[in-house]
């Protein structure tokens, strides 16, 4: 278990402690997800800080129903939280200290599970016309990291993989104009994957310097693809390959390598010769060999 005592402001704790109340009283497993979950695990626990904060918090909600679904809502309604009138996935938590609603968080519930269709989708009642794809959230969930922010209060949040994972099925499934922030927040835990533990002896061990000539970027790339690869399901590993890394013309590769830095254009070549080296992981992860009987 991570811990990240005395790092979390009192108005977060707050709101995570009601929302371990709901989950408790529900009986409902839930996960932290989105750059709430990235400043978690790369700032808070490994000190390495993103260039873009988040005040909303992103939650994975694995239900059997969607009145389980509701009853998460009800319970946080019952503890003062605030219900979107127009959005059914969002509501807003004042902190007992705020001035004038100033210091609300915002939180995003997406419910995945029983609920889920053949293709790892959800539609929103009444009329189910409202889709969102929640494919590779199981996955997060199982590969989840426990954080402690404080004494008696041990958060499940997705690892930095499980956090690439779901990045990646946001960019295949988003319009160009909105998935800009999914291929940066992928660039920003490759350019730091090294730093986290064990992975400077695995791209040596698991023989990623030699795929690579021992080019330390392209075998830390490999190995986070190898990493990500070996969480999947099929149906997700089809997802993404198809999505994305099974295009000869390479477009779309190019379109990400462009899209991971934008503010820097002249980098997407090296971007781009990053992401190739992330897919050869990926399509070929290390599977370590079994041990003897």
């Amino acid at each position: 278990m991570l811990s990240v005592l005395n790092k979390i402001s009192d108005e977060y704790i707050e709101c995570f402690e009601k929302l371990e109340q709901a989950a408790s009283q529900t009986h409902t497993d839930y996960l932290l997800i989105g750059a709430t979950a990235r400043d978690l695990i790369m700032e808070s626990v490994y000190g390495i800080k993103a260039k873009r904060q988040t005040f909303d918090i992103d939650i994975g909600l694995c239900v059997g129903s969607w009145g389980t679904f509701q009853k998460f809502k009800d319970n946080l309604k019952n503890q003062g939280l605030i219900e979107s009138p127009d959005v059914a996935h969002i509501m807003t938590f004042i902190p007992t200290n705020a001035e004038d609603g100033r210091d609300s968080i915002r939180l995003d519930l997406v419910p995945y599970g029983a609920i889920n269709d053949e293709n790892g989708e959800i539609s929103w009642p009444p009329n189910g016309d409202v889709v969102m794809s929640v494919l590779g959230f199981a996955e997060a969930y199982e590969s989840k990291e426990l954080i402690e922010i404080k004494k008696d209060l041990t958060l499940p949040v997705t690892s930095a993989v499980g956090l690439c994972l779901l990045k990646f099925i946001a960019w295949v499934g988003r319009d160009r104009n909105q998935r800009s922030r999914d291929a940066q927040d992928i660039k920003f835990i490759l350019s730091n994957y090294e730093q986290l533990p064990g992975i400077q002896d695995a791209i040596f061990d698991e023989e990623f310097t030699e795929r690579f000539d021992h080019d330390i970027e392209k075998a830390v790339a490999a190995k986070l693809g190898s990493d990500i690869a070996l969480i999947c399901s099929s149906q997700t590993l089809e997802h993404i390959n198809s999505g994305l890394f099974n295009h000869a013309d390479e477009l779309k590769l190019e379109a990400f390598a462009t899209e991971m830095q934008t503010r820097d254009p002249d980098h997407a070549q090296h971007n781009l010769e990053l992401i190739k080296a992330l897919k050869e992981g990926f399509q070929n992860p290390y599977i370590a060999p079994a041990e003897p009987d």
